[in-house]
Parts: C-alpha cells; sequence; structure tokens
C-alpha cells in the first residue's frame, strides 16, 4: 500500500506497501492466503510521496466479475456471477520517524461462487525500522544499500462459511459422503517478521529483495452438515470433543451418533483438518520507478507453506497438498495533486488465494487451490 517516512521538518517520502488483503475463501469454494501485497514491500514505500507528510490513507475497491477478467482467470465454466469476487479497504501509515513507521488496514470482502457465497473480514497492524542505509528525500535518493527489519500481525474472520459439494471419505470399509458443509466462526491469526534489503538504482528506480518468515494459527467453533452413507443419510456436528449425528435411514427409522472426534465413525478430525498451525517462507522482488506525476511498481512473491496434520490427511486420502504459491502485482498511479495519487492494480495468483487467507485450506478445500486467479484493484491514497 502506500506510505511515507518523515523527518522534523522533512521526510522520507516512500512508505511501505503492504495491504490488508483481497482474498477469497477456499474452505468453501477453493479458492483464495503471506500477507496480502507482500510482494510490493519496500525499504522506501512509495505511493504519494510529498513532501512535509506525516501520515497517509489509502482507500482501494478490488473487483474480479466477467467484465473486468481479460485475462480468462474466474472458474471455467462461470455463470455470471459465479467466481466474482469484491473487497472494500482501507489502510493508513503514520511516520512516527524518519526510520519508523506503523501502519494498519481493515478490509471487507465479499466472494461469490456456484455453491456458495461469503464475507470475510481481515485486519492487519505493522511496524518497519529502517535499519541501515540513509534517510532519502522526496525524490533525492542516496545511492547506497538499505536495510529493513518489518514485523506484522494480521487474520481473517468470517461469521461461518456454506458449501455445497461431494465430498467422499472411506473409513473402516464404509464410503461417507458430505454433501454440504458449514463452518461456525472460522478464524486465522499470524505473525510475520521480513528482512527487506532496497537498493536505489537512480533517482526514479528503487529494486527490492524480500525474505519473511510467518506463523499462523488456524481455528473455528465446529462444523455441522449432512453426510450419507448406505441407506441412511445423517446430521452432523463435529466439534472439538464430539461428533454427534442424527440420522435416518431410508425405511423411515432414526438412530443418533456420539463419539470423540478422534478416529470418529465419519473419519474426519477437525482438530488436525481443520484447527492446525503452520509455517510460511516467503521471498521476493519488486521495483518502483517514478517519472514526473507518473508512478510504476511491479512485484512477484514466492511462498512455501509447511502444515501441521492437514497434509497427512490429504495425501491419506489420495489427494495432492498445495505447499506453495507466486504472486505478480503490477501497478499504474497518476498523481493529479502534491498530496494524492489515483491507482489501478493487477494480481494474479499461481494457485489462487492460497497463503493470504490461511482459515481456507484445510483437508477438504486442499484439492481446490490448483487453480489461478486474478483481481483488479482501483484505489486512491491521500498525505497529510
Amino acid at each position: 500500500m502506500s506510505f511515507l517516512h518523515r523527518r522534523a521538518g522533512s521526510f522520507l517520502r516512500h512508505a511501505s506497501p503492504v495491504l490488508g488483503a483481497c482474498t477469497a475463501l477456499a474452505l468453501l469454494c477453493g479458492t483464495a492466503e503471506a500477507a496480502p501485497l507482500d510482494a510490493l514491500l519496500s525499504t522506501q514505500p512509495t505511493h504519494v510521496g510529498a513532501r512535509d507528510s506525516t501520515f497517509e490513507l489509502e482507500l482501494g475497491y478490488d473487483v474480479a466479475n466477467d467484465r473486468v477478467d481479460f485475462l480468462k482467470l474466474r472458474p471455467d465454466g462461470a455463470s455470471t456471477t459465479s467466481g466474482d469476487y469484491y473487497g472494500r479497504s482501507l489502510r493508513g501509515a503514520w511516520a512516527v520517524t524518519p526510520r519508523l513507521y506503523l501502519e494498519g488496514g481493515l478490509t471487507k470482502r465479499r466472494l461469490v461462487f456456484k455453491s456458495f457465497d461469503a464475507d470475510v473480514t481481515t485486519w492487519q497492524v505493522a511496524g518497519q525500522y529502517l535499519l541501515l542505509g540513509a534517510e532519502p528525500e522526496p525524490y533525492e535518493s542516496a545511492r547506497q544499500p538499505q536495510l529493513a527489519l518489518r514485523a506484522s500481525a494480521w487474520g481473517d474472520t468470517a461469521p461461518g462459511f456454506d458449501r455445497e459439494l461431494n465430498f467422499k471419505v472411506s473409513n473402516a470399509g464404509t464410503d461417507y459422503t458430505f454433501r454440504s458443509l458449514h463452518a461456525d466462526k472460522p478464524r486465522d491469526t499470524q505473525l510475520q517478521f521480513d528482512v527487506i534489503g532496497g537498493w536505489p538504482v537512480t533517482a526514479n528506480l528503487h529494486v527490492n529483495g524480500i525474505a519473511g518468515i510467518g506463523y499462523s494459527r488456524v481455528t473455528l467453533s465446529g462444523v455441522s452438515g449432512t453426510v450419507a452413507y448406505g441407506n441412511s443419510l445423517c446430521n452432523a456436528q463435529l466439534s472439538q470433543d464430539y461428533v454427534t449425528a442424527d440420522c435416518t435411514n431410508k425405511n423411515g427409522s432414526t438412530f443418533s451418533i456420539k463419539e470423540p472426534s478422534g478416529g470418529n465413525q465419519f473419519g474426519v478430525d477437525i482438530n488436525k483438518e481443520a484447527r492446525y498451525h503452520a509455517l510460511t517462507y516467503q521471498a521476493g522482488i519488486n521495483a518502483t520507478w517514478r517519472s514526473g506525476d507518473w508512478l510504476f511498481r511491479g512485484g512477484l512473491l514466492h511462498m512455501t507453506h509447511r502444515r501441521s496434520d492437514v497434509e497427512d490427511a490429504v495425501k491419506a486420502r489420495g489427494g495432492a497438498p498445495v505447499r506453495s504459491n507466486q504472486v505478480l502485482v503490477l501497478e499504474a498511479g497518476y498523481k493529479p495533486t502534491d498530496k494524492s495519487l489515483v491507482f489501478l492494480r493487477g494480481q494474479v495468483l499461481s494457485h489462487q488465494f492460497l497463503g493470504e487467507i490461511p482459515m481456507t485450506y484445510n483437508s477438504v478445500s486442499a484439492g481446490q487451490f490448483d487453480k489461478r486467479y486474478g483481481f483488479l484493484t482501483l484505489g486512491l491514497a491521500l498525505a497529510f
């Protein structure tokens, strides 16, 4: 995103481009989780770049639909609205000192797919410190390498996810088919640390390299759904401790099930397959170029994820865990005034939103992350 550094009386104009996240849900639809826009992290964050400014605000609107999907990244055979994504974000940054700034953001988004729609709220806070290198004045770059350290926390929450599906599980010689699932109050929380190396190549061109590691915790209150096996159809609830179900046979007779969550009759343990911890490693490169009132920047980020028991469950059922994602971000901006910037940003993800919303990845949704996705952002940044 766009943020500024400032001296007393002057300011370190570039600010770190880190956003609160534009993502989509895979627990239910198999799309969407590194923090959003980490591909643009910089030792000299570079949006408005106005002189004598301490604060910056950014408003953004994200969209993916059939009218903007010129790269055909939405799902094959999608209807008019299936695969659509819309998001609204508000972000701000404060240059506490010439070398230290704080930022935060909030994003509300909605994703619509064939079998469901869902709403997610993403939050993010971060602090970044310029450890080594000169403090460049606006539009005057000191030609020497820079090193910045960044710490951030971010997460996602949703009231619930609903999905119609045909997910089959075999357990003790019996085949079970989950026809629908509801995840109650899913959420994830991340702690992340990044090292950013910057090189002001010229007064107009700045290049950065990024390396980082993050810790993720994914949880939810419970899962409910309909499960069919043999001649029975069950309404099941999977909690942290127990699995309970009210079942009806085709002949009309009924029966109930209550078992411990681990190793239950249905063969799904949510404590291992939907509640888990993970580590994320990331590396990337980006560049920013200014020419008069124009701003252009682009970045490429690679993420690798290491999860706990989820991957074992996926492999045990014959699936292939998805452990990496590549994100390409391109942006063009124009300054109508010295303290404002309008921009258009595009993002393409090789495995949908994997890595940006960790709570959307679990043993049920893992197979849905093998497709690309992309969206556009129209935004306005203001400096004060």
